[in-house]
């Protein structure tokens, strides 16, 4: 049996929890010939509580070189944290610091999200529920949607950022026998229903990336939130849409001979 007689050396040391695993892939990838190595030890506390950490070590003979890429690493790990720091104060309209000490959305913003994407799992389902029940949610979240959108924040971008819309596919939300059955007996259009709800959510460009707050640039942030505001405000943007698609989304109701103060 062959016994690794290796001395290594440490070079860091974190606390569980840490994103050792970020740092390693980051490493190996700047320096794929040195051995980094992680190593997880056990103490007790005066205290007499159990802890523990891991540290980041490498061979020895790879100790100067390994010192210098790291050193390098940290610094290169600050800078960026300052420059996303001061981007995310650069937006203060949209971002402001939770309880951790961490940048976050403010309220108007995640609610407004919130409502999106509560229509967007909605219609996931829309083509194995009863249609009206669809109707109905979606007659629920369109008025707190328009509401939200009216407190959406001023954002001033100086720059034109660039579009990282992804339409949404243009197939019907709903089956063939519920469009069918609709129309013939209740005279429904849901292709139209259809067709103005993609029609907004591909206009609120990228909402879904908003979920987690520090997967997206604070810059792309800023430039999403200003065109929703714009197309929200325009003569025939999504607003102005959104208000006859509710009022379509209503009359559907009615025609399909549910009492209105059923789904209000």
């Amino acid at each position: 049996m062959y016994l690794d007689e290796t001395v290594y050396e440490v070079i860091d040391s974190f606390n569980l929890g840490s994103e050792i695993d970020k740092i390693i892939e980051d490493l190996l990838f700047i320096e794929p010939g040195i051995k980094w190595t992680t190593k997880w030890y056990d103490y007790e506390k005066i205290n007499g509580e159990l802890t523990s950490y891991i540290t980041l070590e490498v061979p020895v003979e790879q100790r100067d070189q390994a010192f210098e890429i790291y050193e390098t690493y940290q610094e290169e790990i600050e800078e960026n944290c300052r420059l996303l720091e001061e981007k995310h104060q650069k937006y203060s309209q949209i971002y402001e610091k939770n309880d951790d000490d961490e940048w976050v959305f403010i309220k108007e913003v995640e609610e407004f999200i919130d409502s999106i994407n509560y229509l967007d799992q909605v219609l996931t389902f829309s083509k194995i529920i009863p249609t009206v029940e669809t109707l109905k949610s979606i007659a629920k979240i369109l008025p707190e949607i328009y509401t939200k959108a009216l407190v959406l924040p001023e954002v001033p971008v100086e720059d034109e950022v660039e579009s990282m819309k992804i339409e949404h596919e243009t197939e019907d939300l709903f089956t063939p026998p519920q469009i069918f059955e609709a129309y013939f007996d209740y005279h429904v259009d849901l292709i139209k229903i259809s067709k103005s709800i993609i029609g907004i959510l591909d206009e609120l460009t990228n909402f879904n990336y908003f979920i987690n707050p520090p997967d997206i640039e604070p810059d792309d942030a800023a430039g999403m939130i200003k065109e929703w505001n714009n197309g929200f405000r325009t003569s025939n943007g999504w607003g102005k849409r959104l208000l006859k698609l509710q009022l379509l989304v209503h009359q559907s109701i009615i025609q399909m001979k549910y009492e209105l103060e059923e789904y209000l």
